[in-house]
């Protein structure tokens, strides 16, 4: 009976196995064995490295700042004993199971943290931190636990303070490389050790955000058996990202706001579809007539505006005789903006047909207008790129009305502005008595949204 279900566990080995990639299953009466800590890590490490690559460009420094937090804790485990990555989970130390316990808990957090809103993710972040606060799997051995800051602004003027923090520093000799450059150490302490990056270290490009890996090294002394010790260089990848040179693309629009005449319109019929509107044309037709042959007699009516508050267009003001009988003379008088008046004379003729009639009738058209504030249509500059360190200094027209403020960031966002305010990257100053508007960039520290 042993012998027979043998063979069926070898027959069927090859299905077993396969079935085993996606489920847990039982091969021949046992559990899979537990997947090893070497591809546990590999695992938490990628899945750090795919959030900081988004986090880069995102300029998102608080989940870039966990992220490097949780990958140091990953190297200070690889690091804490001798073939610890072919070890299953059970083949731990106390430690070691909670420096894994946590790693597992932090990236759990951090790719939740990574998929929410900066204000939303708080709560996260500062979970990670607290996770890997307290992650040690050798609390006796110096430690990396974090570097700050994770994103630097280009400046071509001054130097970057590098700050790494961990435990019992001053007895490892820490030691900061960018490929083959070594970072000067400025301060250390148990607690701390600061490092000098100059400026053109490391470069940022016009648009992109770069990152830069950096190689921190400490020396750490081991003993077996409390007589045989040796010292040994432990290797902690320190990452950076530079934002690109160019934070924004700003375009400045404007409208203008000028005293000028407004025209009465032409009412849309009701029902009608929207179109361009039309100055209303006014109109009136004079008349006058007489059968007096023995002169010619006149008379003169006067046109004002059609209501207080407006002005008849001169230059509009135009007559044309409609009829007309006998000897006929007429002509507009007194033409200015409050009205004007018009002259029609008369006489009655006779000819070998009989008598005719003077008359004459004439029919005079203008504009009215009132006068008023009018806002005409926005008006953009050519776009602008704004740099870290820069400012946009712009004088706007005396008659400026109101104003819009686009700006495209490197990272895809987009901000719009009417008046003095601020987001995460700049400061907008808009003085509506003096038309002046100023740009800037914000320092570093306001862009660490989550700390």
């Amino acid at each position: 009976m042993r012998s027979s279900f043998t063979r069926r566990c070898e027959i069927g080995a090859v299905a077993l196995v396969v079935a085993a990639l996606s489920s847990p299953a039982l091969v021949c009466g046992r559990d899979l064995p537990p997947t090893t800590i070497g591809v546990s890590l590999m695992q938490a490490t990628s899945s750090i490295d795919n959030i900081s690559a988004r986090a880069a460009m995102d300029a998102n420094d608080a989940v870039l700042d966990a992220a490097a937090t949780l990958r140091l804790s990953i190297e200070a485990l690889r690091q804490s004993g001798e073939g610890v990555l072919d070890k299953r989970p059970n083949d731990l130390s106390a430690a070691q199971s909670k420096a894994l316990a946590g790693i597992q808990s932090g990236v759990a957090a951090l790719r939740v943290a990574a998929d929410e809103p900066a204000d939303q993710a708080r709560e996260r972040i500062d979970e990670i931190r607290r996770i890997t606060s307290g992650l040690s799997p050798l609390p006796e051995q110096p430690t990396l636990l974090r570097a700050s800051p994770s994103v630097l602004v280009p400046s071509a003027a001054s130097e970057s303070v590098l700050a790494l923090t961990g435990r019992r520093l001053s007895k490892a000799d820490p030691r900061l490389l960018f490929g083959e450059v070594e970072v000067k150490r400025t301060r250390l302490t148990d607690e701390e050790a600061l490092f000098a990056l100059p400026a053109d270290l490391l470069r940022g490009s016009d648009r992109t955000p770069l990152a830069y890996s950096g190689r921190l090294l400490l020396s750490v002394r081991t003993c077996r058996w409390l007589i045989r010790c040796k010292r040994a260089l432990q290797t902690y990848t320190v990452g950076v990202v530079m934002l690109p040179t160019r934070l924004a693309t700003v375009r400045v629009g404007f409208d203008r706001q000028k005293t000028q005449r407004i025209y009465v319109q032409t009412p849309a019929a009701e029902g009608a579809q929207a179109a361009a509107s039309n100055d209303l044309l006014y109109r009136r037709r004079f008349e006058y007539s007489t059968d007096d042959l023995t002169v010619m007699s006149c008379t003169r009516e006067a046109q004002a505006p059609h209501a207080a508050g407006y002005f008849i267009d001169t230059d509009t003001l135009s007559a044309s005789v409609t009829t007309r009988s006998g000897e006929t003379k007429w002509g507009i008088v007194d033409a200015s903006t409050n009205g004007f008046s018009i002259d029609l004379c008369a006489q009655p003729q006779i000819d070998k047909m009989g008598k005719s009639l003077g008359s004459v009738a004439v029919e005079a058209t203008w504009k009215e207008f009132r006068v008023g504030d009018v806002v005409s249509a926005r008006e953009w500059l050519e776009p602008e790129g704004l740099s870290w360190g820069a400012e946009i200094k712009q004088a706007l027209p005396v008659d400026t009305h109101t104003i819009e403020v686009e700006l495209e960031y490197f990272d895809g966002s987009h901000a719009s502005f009417t008046q003095t305010s601020q987001d995460r990257y700049v400061e907008m100053k808009w003085n509506a008595q003096t038309r002046q508007l100023v740009l800037t960039p914000h320092l570093r520290s306001s862009l660490a949204d989550l700390d």
